[in-house]
């Protein structure tokens, strides 16, 4: 049955090292990074028209302007709306007319709060499964790395589906542990299941896949079908799903529930089995983009894996037959050893498949597993130098490729700082390169010293201040910069000219800048126009003394000769690469 791994349990005054941890990765430019197109830009605008909507049913139905946003479910938006409104004191009695002083902080703060609580639970998590040092340990490779850095700082759906899914995951281990112990458990099961119903409703059926399947993996390979019972499905599934189907009853009252399950059917069955928007990509996608998102940690990773698949299985070697065929075989027979690392293994395998054979792949899709990946890489940087295979001559080419890695990566962020900065404060774009170059070298001198003494200890501790490192610069330099926030340019802009009551009905045309971000700063006033429907859209919207203002580019306005500028902007388009040079323009005479 294995060997009790819990030897003691983390003392919560120890969270504060992670909370602290944390605040120095995500806090740095989360104020003042401007919205990120495009589904940012979407999420946040979308729980705006909630938070300032007079009757519940606003709430029921997502939407950004009059088109339906219901491609997830609601959970995230209503979060993202309560924040707006408790941030701007809507409920001191100041009334609806509160929530026009918001910012996108605002909607911000559910996704770095959820952040938050996804390293604590893992450290709490792994520290009650195994001991103290690795849950401090794991905590820290969790908060650290691209995905987390950038997720926690966008008002998206993904920081509250992975605290979702990752409480899940703690609850069914506590279940089955105490049932193997033949405890109660009804505590962790109603907040398994609880998690469970939050996660349906903020990104539908991730949760449930990820941790169902883990489960079911888990009594399979342990032989322990009655492991399946203790969860009570009879209990559970109803619980989990009342939530969703109340919301779809309410949705259908108030929009065509023939449409909304074309919308659920596209973004569940379709997405799975081609790439939509372009994100695809071959079998082993994620494990390639693993070693660049969860960065510094991804050097670990494979040996923590292979500790676990030891540990967690016996094998049977003494089957005969092909390759293949006793690979299967040795599968059905196989039994745990030690069980969390079975559990574990578990839990990460079948749901890094799906994720691999889905056909739409994006590197943040496999992020609900990557709190199993920190423990599993925590387990083997503490397991040092007594790591099976890891004084081999194939593990220290890994720890060099890291180190290498570490180098190049810390190179091209320093360039892209100074890229970013050196129209604006070039001095400043110095001295953050300068840093930055410093601690690459630095990684590389740290390679040499440990890696012959393979002290995964102290490379991991260094990797974590060398990427919190580059998170603080990073996000200063972000929040720093003028040239990618040309939404928000083009909002001053506008705003300068609808001072006066009269001016402020004047209809908007986005026809050079097709981004949400302009759509979110406007506050939902200005309308995306393509450039051949203009002319329609102008005699209709444009009156004399009601002049509409239109965005495009500074080619195109030759193009349209009674119009003239009254505003422009210059900056950088993210979302393409290229250079925005746009102008804001209003009519000289009517059109013909």
């Amino acid at each position: 049955m294995g060997t009790e791994h819990i030897r003691s349990r983390p003392r919560w005054p120890e969270s504060l090292w992670l909370i602290g941890l944390c605040a120095l990765l995500y806090l740095p430019g989360f104020f003042a990074i401007p919205t990120i197109d495009r589904d940012e830009a979407r999420f946040a605008q979308a729980s705006r028209q909630m938070a300032e909507s007079a009757s519940w049913h606003g709430w029921m139905v997502p939407a950004v302007q009059e088109r339906p946003r219901l491609q997830k479910p609601p959970l995230i938006y209503w979060l993202q709306a309560a924040s707006a409104r408790l941030c701007t004191d809507q409920f001191r009695g100041r009334g609806v007319d509160a929530v026009t002083k918001d910012a996108i902080w605002m909607y911000r703060l559910p996704s770095v709060l959820s952040a938050m609580l996804t390293v604590l639970i893992v450290w709490r998590w792994c520290g009650r499964m195994f001991d103290p040092r690795s849950g401090l340990m794991a905590g820290a490779l969790m908060a650290a790395n691209p995905l987390m850095f950038w997720e926690a700082r966008q008002a998206r759906a993904d920081m509250l589906l992975l605290a979702c899914t990752v409480m899940a995951m703690w609850a069914a281990w506590e279940v089955v542990r105490r049932a193997r112990h033949g405890r109660s458990a009804t505590g962790w099961l109603v907040a398994g299941w609880f998690a469970m119903a939050a996660g349906i409703m903020t990104k539908g059926p991730i949760t449930p896949l990820v941790v169902g399947l883990g489960v079911v993996v888990h009594a399979m390979v342990r032989g322990e079908w009655r492991l399946l019972m203790v969860f009570r499905p009879w209990f559970g599934v109803p619980l989990a799903v009342a939530p969703v189907a109340v919301w779809v009853w309410q949705v259908s009252r108030e929009i065509d529930l023939e449409k909304y399950l074309i919308t659920i059917k596209t973004e569940t069955i379709n997405r799975g089995l081609a790439a939509m928007e372009g994100h695809g990509g071959p079998v082993g996608y994620h494990v390639v983009m693993m070693y660049v998102a969860f960065l510094p940690t991804c050097m670990v990773v494979a040996l923590g894996f292979w500790r676990a698949l030891t540990r967690g299985f016996v094998w049977n070697r003494s089957i005969g037959g092909g390759r293949w065929s006793r690979l299967v075989r040795a599968v059905r027979t196989a039994r745990a050893a030690a069980w969390p690392e079975c559990f574990l293994v578990s839990m990460l395998i079948p749901g890094w498949i799906v994720f691999e054979v889905s056909g739409t792949k994006l590197p943040h899709y496999t992020l609900p597993l990557y709190p199993v990946l920190a423990i599993l890489a925590a387990r083997a940087v503490l397991a040092g130098p007594g790591l099976v295979g890891v004084r081999s001559k194939r593990a220290g080419r890994l720890l060099w490729t890291w180190g290498a890695g570490c180098t190049v990566f810390g190179v091209l962020w320093s360039v892209v700082a100074a890229g970013l900065l050196w129209q604006e404060a070039w001095g400043l774009a110095v001295v953050s390169v300068l840093l930055l170059l410093v601690g690459a070298v630095q990684i590389m001198r740290w390679t040499a010293r440990f890696v012959p003494r393979r002290d995964l200890v102290q490379l991991q501790i260094r990797g974590v201040a060398w990427f919190v490192a580059l998170a603080v610069t990073l996000g200063v330099v972000g929040g720093q910069t003028e040239a990618i926030r040309v939404s928000r340019n083009l909002n001053d802009v506008i705003a300068a000219l609808t001072v006066t009551s009269a001016d402020r009905g004047r209809p908007i045309a986005a026809v050079g800048w097709h981004e949400d971000s302009l759509i979110f700063e406007t506050r939902g006033k200005s309308r995306r126009v393509d450039e051949w429907k203009l002319k329609e859209w102008l005699k209709e919207h444009d009156r004399v003394g009601r002049r509409a203002l239109i965005v495009l580019e500074r080619e195109r306005l030759a193009h349209w000769p009674p119009m003239r500028e009254v505003g422009a902007v210059v900056g950088f388009n993210y979302s393409n690469g290229k250079p925005a040079d746009l102008v804001v323009a209003e009519l000289t005479r009517d059109l013909p």
